[in-house]
């Protein structure tokens, strides 16, 4: 699936190099670059990340999308290639990268521990099956009616075992189409914002192009420091509060973003942005897993 998403990719950065009309544009970004992303990238390595770590997936999700923050950061090299180059030679450069990096680091990925005769979080195959044993074991006995005395406070994480639901199962909970609606919405309004920054910086603050983007890379940089933190937090927080903050912030910061009106302003909402909006996007992951398991 990786190996078809990447080569896509490439094929749609290729491809730009020839593109001459709005429908066109449209055609490579939605038949190559859109669909080879979601093949290539992002949710085939989350769903790897997801069955391979449990009680620590929310540190593992932070520095899996903080790959793709640290990647971002750099997108003022791309800005200062397509200014010596122009950006038809830029692009086939970036599909060169795309296929240089991508193919060899996916021939090393594994979809889930089990095929490799693991368990998630490293977790020892030996102890897990002493563990069985014993499991089987004391459920001969007789069974106290007593529950456990173990007080959880209100913030903090889940400790009972996850659900493990199919796909038409997930489907038909409430939780899902919560999810759903909040995160479309998340990566709608805030999106958008990302898109515009640097344009804005540049025609409404007079910032020059280059300098314009690199504030856009340090918006992107910042957030992978909210991808790493938060999502060590999410293993040992309660998930859903979390998640709920990181949007308020992410609110907050987006009225923020409508008073700019210096070039003084812009480093505060640039780093608080970055880690409100690079919080939430590992989260996900974390949710879908406390939801609804490593099946679906």
């Amino acid at each position: 699936m990786m190996f078809f998403g990447l080569s896509l990719m490439g094929l749609g950065f290729f491809a730009l190099r020839w593109v001459s009309s709005l429908t066109m544009l449209y055609v490579v970004f939605l038949g190559l670059l859109a669909v080879g992303s979601s093949f290539g990238t992002g949710r085939p390595l989350q769903v790897a990340a997801a069955n391979w770590f449990i009680r620590k997936r929310g540190r593992a999700m932070g520095l899996l999308m903080s790959g793709y923050g640290l990647g971002g950061s750099l997108v003022f090299l791309f800005a200062m290639l397509i200014e010596n180059v122009g950006w038809q030679t830029a692009a086939v450069v970036a599909g060169l990268v795309m296929w240089g990096v991508g193919f060899p680091l996916i021939t090393i990925i594994r979809h889930k521990p089990e095929n490799l005769g693991l368990l998630p979080d490293g977790d020892d195959p030996s102890e897990s099956s002493t563990q069985a044993a014993t499991s089987s074991t004391s459920s001969q006995e007789p069974v106290s009616v007593e529950p456990e005395s173990h007080t959880v406070r209100f913030w903090q994480r889940d400790p009972r075992p996850e659900l493990d639901l199919s796909t038409w199962q997930a489907v038909r909970t409430r939780a899902f189409w919560m999810m759903a609606i909040t995160y479309a919405v998340f990566a709608g309004v805030p999106g958008i914002t990302t898109v515009h920054l640097a344009p804005f910086l540049a025609e409404e603050l007079g910032l020059d192009y280059v300098l314009a983007v690199a504030a856009l890379s340090g918006f992107v940089f910042a957030s992978v420091f909210g991808r790493i933190g938060f999502g060590f937090v999410a293993d040992y927080v309660n998930i859903r509060i979390l998640v709920a903050f990181l949007l308020l912030l992410v609110s907050a910061t987006l009225y923020l973003f409508s008073t700019i009106e210096t070039l003084s302003q812009v480093p505060a909402y640039v780093i608080l942005f970055g880690l409100a909006y690079g919080g939430i996007i590992p989260l996900r992951g974390v949710l879908q897993g406390y939801f609804f398991g490593r099946t679906s």
